[in-house]
């Protein structure tokens, strides 16, 4: 009889812990949606504010947008140090357009030191997710520009570090 109600136990708290699971991810999603749409009526305060908390549970469009926020001032002061943090960040979970910002910082030197082989390695990643030929032919136009400011070391490093980053970081990334 004792085991009888502790598998009961364990079974009703594992439904219970399932119900509330179906329950929250509808409000996960339905909460960064607000975040986004707030961010894209240009409300940043109300977008930052929403979106933050997301953003710290590493959902790899909040960190994307705050790290926007933090480097054009949007409803924040501005921030290089922080927005490399948060860009890097979704970056590195896969999201393409944090990578194509990412490799822009570099190629500026906003707010990161002016990298050129980072620049490369982060915008070639970028590259192997656009769909749209415009945009892709602009991308290898910026990439061909790179590899044309290295020499051959800086170009083979350039290269290696790429196919280092892909396994790292090109996840399966959808949103």
């Amino acid at each position: 009889m004792k085991l009888r109600n502790q598998v009961y136990r364990v079974f009703r708290s594992c439904w219970l812990q399932l119900l509330l699971l179906l329950v929250t991810i509808p409000c996960w999603a339905q909460g960064l949606s607000l975040g986004i749409e707030a961010y894209q009526a240009q409300d940043y305060q109300q977008a930052h504010d929403v979106l933050m908390p997301y953003a710290q549970r590493g959902e790899p469009e909040a960190q994307r947008l705050v790290g926007v926020m933090y480097l054009l001032g949007q409803g924040v002061d501005q921030d290089l140090e922080a927005a490399q943090r948060w860009i890097r960040g979704s970056a590195q979970l896969g999201n393409p357009q944090a990578q194509e910002l990412l490799s822009f910082m570099y190629n500026r030197g906003a707010g990161l030191p002016r990298d050129p082989i980072q620049a490369y390695v982060w915008l070639k990643l970028a590259s192997q997710r656009v769909s749209d030929p415009v945009h892709a032919d602009g991308i290898q136009t910026i990439i061909a520009r790179l590899l044309g400011e290295m020499d051959e070391t800086d170009r083979k490093r350039a290269r290696n570090l790429s196919r280092e980053y892909y396994y790292q970081y090109a996840v399966s990334y959808t949103h």
